[in-house]
């Protein structure tokens, strides 16, 4: 604890101990609450930025929190199994394939329907 002693500063005032502590937590009482906000804010934007995975996507109720600017989401796919194969230098090359709830199934679609005449 500090004692009741007057503290003398360059400018010759005196200051008694329990104004220098009033003061020093009216400072950290106004830091905490921009600190507070500012973790609030910061939170929001990590969201932005942390991938959402499967088990995640399923339990969320809307996804506008999640989406960047661009109406982007950040996800991580759950992998489900590699293609092993080979470039033209005889280079090995990997295809990772993954899965996520967000992500639709690919489906065939014809360019230009084909019609036969006879």
């Amino acid at each position: 604890m500090i004692p009741q002693e007057n503290l003398y500063l360059k400018n010759s005032c005196s200051v008694t101990s329990n104004k220098i502590l009033k003061f020093n937590y009216f400072i950290l009482k106004k830091n905490s609450i921009f600190f507070k906000l500012l973790e609030k804010e910061l939170d929001k934007i990590a969201l932005k930025y942390k991938p959402i995975n499967s088990e995640e996507y399923i339990k969320l109720e809307t996804l506008e929190k999640y989406l960047d600017e661009e109406g982007g989401l950040m996800i991580e796919p759950t992998p489900k199994f590699v293609f092993k194969t080979f470039d033209k230098l005889n280079e090995k090359i990997f295809i990772n394939i993954g899965a996520h709830p967000i992500i639709d199934e690919p489906e065939e679609k014809y360019l230009v329907e084909m019609e036969v005449f006879f």
